[in-house]
C-alpha cells in the first residue's frame, strides 16, 4: 500500500476520533486505531513498532520500570512519546492521547510528528487564553499539525 494513502486513512481515522471525541466526551476508538497503526508498522519496520509499543506499554502501566524505554531511546520517533508517557504516568495527559500520539509516531514520519506537537502546543495556549479552563483536548491541536503535514506532503513540499 502506498505511504500517501496510508497517511491519508490514518488522518481520516484520526478525524473520525476527533469528531467521537466531540461528540461522546471519549476516545474510546483510540486503541484499535492503535492496534492497527502496530500492525501496518510491524510489516514495515518492526523497530520502530516495538520501540514505540513498549513506550506506550510502559506509559500505560504504570507498575513497569523505567528500563523498559531504553531501547525506544534509540529511535527519534518515540521521543515524543515518552515525554507523553511520563505525562500519562504523572496524571497530566490522557490514556487516549498516549494511543493517538502512538498512532503518530508508527504511521507518520518525523516532522509529521514534530508538526502535530508544535501545533497541539500552539492550540493549547490559545485554547487556556480563550477558555479559562484547565481541561484542553489535545486532538484538534494534533489534528492541525498533522492535516498540514498531509496538504503538504499531497502537493509534493515535504
Amino acid at each position: 500500500m502506498n505511504t500517501s494513502i496510508n497517511h491519508i486513512l490514518f488522518f481520516v481515522a484520526i478525524v473520525l476520533l476527533g469528531i467521537a471525541e466531540i461528540r461522546y466526551n471519549s476516545l474510546s476508538g483510540a486503541s484499535v486505531v492503535f492496534g492497527g497503526a502496530v500492525l501496518l508498522a510491524l510489516a514495515d519496520a518492526s523497530w520502530l513498532a516495538v520501540s514505540v509499543f513498549l513506550v506506550v506499554i510502559w506509559g500505560l502501566a504504570q507498575s513497569w520500570p523505567d528500563v523498559m524505554i531504553m531501547l525506544a531511546l534509540f529511535h527519534p520517533n518515540a521521543w515524543p512519546i515518552i515525554l507523553t508517557g511520563t505525562g500519562v504516568r504523572h496524571g497530566l495527559v490522557g490514556r487516549d492521547y498516549l494511543l493517538t500520539a502512538g498512532v503518530l509516531a508508527l504511521v507518520y514520519p518525523w516532522p509529521a510528528l514534530v508538526m502535530s506537537f508544535v501545533s497541539l502546543d500552539l492550540w493549547r495556549l490559545w485554547w487556556s487564553k480563550r477558555r479559562q479552563s484547565t481541561q484542553v483536548s489535545a486532538l484538534p491541536g494534533m489534528l492541525l499539525g498533522l492535516g498540514l503535514f498531509v496538504a503538504m506532503n499531497l502537493l509534493g513540499i515535504v
